[in-house]
C-alpha cells in the first residue's frame, strides 16, 4: 500500500546535466527547484494537471481560436481519458437539463391541481365510505 501511495505522490525526473534519475514530490501548480545529488546542478520543474492544460483559455485570442486549440489538445488525449471526460460532460448535461426542466415546468402556469376522482355510490366497493 505504501508503494502505491509513493508512486502517486512522487515522480522520477532526469537531471538535464548528467542524466541522474531523481525522485521528486509532485506539487501541482508549484515550481520546485531541484538540485542533483551527483553533479549539484540546480533546475526548476513545474507540474500541471492534464485538465489545466486541456482547459487553458487564451484571453487575447478569438473564441474560434480557443475552441480549435481545445479540440487539438483533446484529440491527443488517451482514449480512456477522452471517454471519462465525455461521460462526465454528458452526465452533467443530463443532470442540468433535468433540474432546469423541472424548474421550467413549474414556471409557465402549467400548475394544474389534480382532483381526486368522484365515485358514485354504486361504484364503491361494499363497506367502503367516501370521504
Amino acid at each position: 500500500m505504501k508503494n502505491i501511495f509513493k508512486n502517486l505522490t512522487k515522480k522520477i525526473v532526469q537531471c538535464p546535466n548528467c542524466g541522474q534519475k531523481l525522485r521528486v514530490p509532485i506539487k501541482a501548480k508549484k515550481t520546485l527547484r531541484i538540485t542533483c545529488n551527483s553533479c549539484k546542478c540546480a533546475f526548476d520543474i513545474r507540474f500541471q494537471t492534464p485538465f489545466q492544460d486541456l482547459f487553458t483559455w487564451y484571453p487575447g485570442y478569438s473564441f474560434w481560436y480557443n475552441l480549435k486549440s481545445f479540440y487539438l489538445r483533446f484529440k491527443i488525449l488517451p482514449l480512456n481519458i477522452k471517454f471519462s471526460l465525455l461521460t462526465m460532460i454528458v452526465l452533467s448535461t443530463m443532470i442540468i437539463s433535468a433540474v432546469v426542466g423541472t424548474i421550467s415546468s413549474n414556471v409557465g402556469g402549467n400548475n394544474k391541481v389534480l382532483k381526486a376522482p368522484v365515485h358514485k355510490e354504486s361504484e364503491l366497493p361494499e363497506g367502503a365510505v367516501e370521504v
